[in-house]
């Protein structure tokens, strides 16, 4: 007989149908014999409960020394080799590369060997910045740990070549916070911990792992050694010295663009002076090789600005710009084998003071 159910219906209103009418004996007594397991395993725990004696069941001490890996708290540091028949092995006196002699004075010794990078693995000791360094012409990096009971100091001195690339990583790097100082021609200012700094072709950092007067001491010490480093005396850069003594431009405001200045491939070796006092804009100066050069990248300069500026004043040796949208003005200039201009100026009054400036400094050198 067929039953026909409604589609509405929920429940089933069939009964249910036992088809085991029967449960083995056997099947039975494994049920209860599960069951005592179960119970009597309940009663062993209840009786049991902190009735726990570690030499029962725990490993012996015997056991796990045998077991155990030997760790030394205190492990002597390694010693500097030395090759055998040197003069550093005769003196006894360990080889410091560049540093003087006065980094080990009173009471600092060696935290590990000099390490001596080079542009193909200067990534190994300071991945991430070493692209910068090597935009400036890094030429090597010479690192020194040195240490003083719980003081330590690491002494990095990167030769950058000359001392347009030492300014260029300096003020790329530069906290402006800090106040820079000078000692002859070093310049420098320091850190809560230590200082950074150039000297001719050097440019160093001095960290220390706190500010105890123990490292500030040494800190102080080793600026004064920077000056005892292997340098060549060379001359400085015109832009340089236009900026610093011609214009009287205050040092902690002059930079250096080594390549890629206003963000163009072809525009390297450019000086700038930053007007600060809440001025924003800067002034530039760059030396070409000969007048030919020179009107080259001038050609190239007024060819690429006009993309993204208005040009207000066009000419053969001067060409003057407004940006479309900011309203600034770039003013760009040659005279000779010298380019110099002006960047960012609001007005076209403070922008022809400065290119009259700027002209009469290159005018008299």
């Amino acid at each position: 007989m067929e039953v026909e159910l409604s589609e509405s219906r929920i429940f089933n209103p069939l009964k249910r149908k036992v088809l085991r009418k029967n449960i083995s004996r056997t099947e039975a007594r494994i049920g209860a014999s599960v069951v005592v397991v179960l119970i009597l395993a309940g009663l062993w725990i209840l009786t049991q409960r902190d009735n726990f004696d570690p030499g029962d069941r725990d490993i012996s001490i015997e056991v796990l020394i045998q077991q155990s890996v030997r760790d030394d708290l205190y492990k002597p540091k390694l010693k500097t080799w030395v090759e055998p028949g040197s003069l550093q092995a005769a003196s006894g006196a360990p080889e410091l590369d560049i540093f003087p002699v006065e980094v080990l004075d009173n009471g600092w010794s060696l935290d590990g060997r000099v390490e001596i990078y080079d542009p193909s693995n200067v990534y190994e000791k300071i991945n991430g910045a070493a692209e910068q360094y090597i935009k400036f012409g890094f030429a090597s990096l010479h690192y020194l740990s040195i240490e003083n009971g719980d003081d330590l100091i690491s002494i990095e001195i990167y030769d950058q070549g000359d001392f347009a690339n030492t300014l260029g990583i300096f003020a790329a790097q530069r906290a402006s916070s800090r106040e820079v100082l000078s000692l002859g021609n070093m310049f420098y200012y320091t850190t809560p911990v230590g200082a950074v700094g150039g000297f001719e072709k050097y440019y160093f950092k001095f960290s220390g792992n706190s500010e105890s007067e123990g490292i500030l001491a040494k800190t102080g010490a080793l600026i004064e050694m920077m000056k005892d480093l292997p340098v060549e005396k060379s001359s400085s850069p015109r832009g340089y010295t236009t900026m610093l003594n011609d214009l009287n431009i205050p040092f902690d405001r002059i930079a250096y663009e080594k390549n890629d200045a206003f963000q163009y491939d072809f525009a390297d070796d450019f000086w700038f002076g930053s007007m600060g006092d809440g001025d924003e804009f800067r002034i530039y100066v760059h030396e070409a090789l000969d007048i030919a050069a020179a009107q080259s990248l001038y050609t190239q300069l007024v060819e690429e600005q006009s993309f993204e500026y208005n040009v207000l004043e066009s000419g053969q040796t001067k060409t003057l710009f407004q940006h479309e949208f900011l309203e600034t003005l770039f003013a760009v200039e040659i005279k000779g084998s010298i380019i110099f201009g002006v960047d960012g100026a609001e007005n076209r009054t403070t922008t022809e003071k400065w290119l009259n400036t700027l002209r009469k400094a290159v005018s008299d050198e």
